[in-house]
């Protein structure tokens, strides 16, 4: 949830969304929908990232 909503969630809002929804997907239906959680997992791992942010919070910190 934490990617999503951070350095990928910046380049596309409703990654948040579909996280959660694999999330339920697979508290709800265990087993055969653990695919959900691996196909967001790729997703996510391949999506384009802003770090824009992160650099922001650094830049803060110094």
């Amino acid at each position: 949830m934490r990617f999503a909503s951070e350095d990928v969630g910046l380049a596309l809002l409703s990654l948040l969304t579909l996280a959660i929804a694999a999330w339920q997907t697979y508290e709800r239906l265990k087993f055969p929908e653990g695919i959900a959680l691996s196909e967001q997992v790729v997703y996510l791992a391949t999506y384009f990232k802003l770090i824009s942010v992160c650099k922001a919070c650094d830049i803060v910190k110094q």
